[in-house]
């Protein structure tokens, strides 16, 4: 497969200036740079970092508006190739050119989101075991197929991570919005927004989010957000409407929140950890009411081992 090839290849470049995780995201950063300028019938040359940003414009799949990749997008998307004095850190200004040279020469050969998938989980493997969240392909197609999306139909997902449910929903050509918080996950869900000519600003920076042109009333929902994820005191819950959940599990926060976010009539499939099927105290009382009022139509048990990164037995 040319695309593990190409992956090979950049994985073979150095720089002992920068650690192996920055090296794989400026990896990434520059391969995706190169797939939207070979669109633009362009080469990327390493001068180019800081002034390439207006030159993508793009028709969004859904409608005849365009959208532009402005520059407080581009310097958030593409931070670990713009963050750089290239004149003070020459041998990153190497390592970086040497990168843009593997991919001018095979980028229009390979697959673009093959290989973004085989970054995002590279990526995901050179985190630290704490800070490991990646959903298997396996799960994420089959809860596609569980929600069976439909042209036209709106998506959420309010912890996007890497974006692995946009990449299955996207080919449903649905409208797709996010949030994470995570900034580099941010920014490879940005990334597959950006090369499906999709705005990146639909991908909001943070959780439980109503802005950045984010609307309730979605169709669908897919989400495998973060376990057991405390919550911040301060933060405003209004959408806890059932209740609101204990300061040191989300876990309901996150079920509320998708609750709210969908149309009387839209569907969900979620992620949550067992737990938040047998808890006492304040999340019994929250289950019971959103069992009284007819949220759940199914829980389907996730065998063992699912995660590489937990052993909590989880749910959708």
């Amino acid at each position: 497969m040319r695309e593990h090839y190409f992956l090979t290849m950049l994985q073979s470049l150095s720089c002992d200036s920068i650690d192996k995780y920055t090296q794989t995201m400026i990896c990434l950063e520059t391969t995706v740079l190169c797939h939207l300028l070979n669109n633009a019938s362009r080469q990327l040359i390493h001068t180019d970092f800081t002034s390439i940003f207006s030159i993508y414009e793009k028709k969004t799949i859904n409608d005849n508006s365009y959208i532009k990749l402005n520059q407080k997008e581009f310097k958030l998307i593409f931070s670990n190739i713009t963050l750089y004095d290239f004149s003070q850190s020459r041998d990153i200004k190497n390592y970086i050119s040497r990168i843009t040279e593997v991919c001018n020469e095979y980028i229009n050969t390979l697959s673009i989101h093959s290989i973004l998938d085989l970054f995002t989980s590279l990526i995901e493997e050179n985190r630290p075991p704490t800070q490991k969240h990646y959903t298997p392909h396996e799960i994420v197609t089959f809860m596609g197929n569980i929600i069976q999306a439909q042209k036209g139909e709106s998506f959420f997902d309010p912890a996007c991570g890497s974006g692995e449910f946009i990449s299955e929903i996207i080919k449903n050509q649905v409208a797709i919005s996010g949030s994470e918080y995570d900034v580099d996950r941010l920014k490879i869900s940005k990334m597959k927004m950006l090369v499906n000519d999709l705005s990146p600003s639909n991908i909001s920076p943070s959780y439980f989010t109503e802005g950045h042109n984010l609307k309730k009333n979605f169709d669908i929902i897919l989400s495998n957000p973060p376990f057991s994820l405390k919550i911040p005191f301060d933060m405003e819950m209004h959408f806890c409407m059932y209740g609101k959940p204990p300061a040191s599990n989300a876990d309901f926060a996150f079920l509320q929140y998708c609750i709210f976010m969908l149309k009387d009539n839209g569907r969900a499939a979620i992620i949550l950890p067992d737990g938040i099927l047998f808890r006492e105290g304040k999340e019994y009382e929250i289950r019971k009411k959103i069992i009284k009022n007819n949220h759940i139509s199914a829980i389907i048990y996730l065998p063992k081992g699912m995660f590489k990164t937990t052993a909590i037995a989880t749910n959708i």
